[in-house]
């Protein structure tokens, strides 16, 4: 885990964590989201997953939702703004409790 360092919004899937579950849970559940979900993946190398992801989010955009991401391109707007928060906390800062629960329990990697 040395590996990882300090990530910001890792305090936030913990926080969610701790809502539901007693202390030593909660830490073990971000032990196994971190080796057995490949989390640490996700958050070494600069992020660079991050950036795939965002990358991933903006192409869809495009394809599937043309008329938002023309807006956003109109007004400046990058998805960076958003999809930085909703990827680092896996959404545990956009949803609502139960949802960000069932993203938990749901996720592959």
């Amino acid at each position: 885990m040395r590996s990882i360092g300090y990530v910001q919004g890792l305090n936030s899937i913990a926080g969610t964590l701790l809502f539901y579950l007693k202390e030593d849970e909660s830490y073990w559940m971000i032990i196994f989201m971190l080796q057995k979900l490949n989390l640490k993946a996700f958050l070494k190398d600069n992020l660079e997953r991050m950036h795939v992801l965002t990358y991933q989010f903006r192409m869809f955009l495009e394809n599937y939702l043309p008329e938002i991401a023309n807006y956003f391109e109109e007004n400046d707007i990058s998805v960076d703004y958003f999809t930085t928060t909703w990827f680092i906390t896996m959404f545990s800062h956009s949803l609502a409790l139960p949802s960000v629960l069932l993203k938990f329990a749901n996720s592959k990697n």
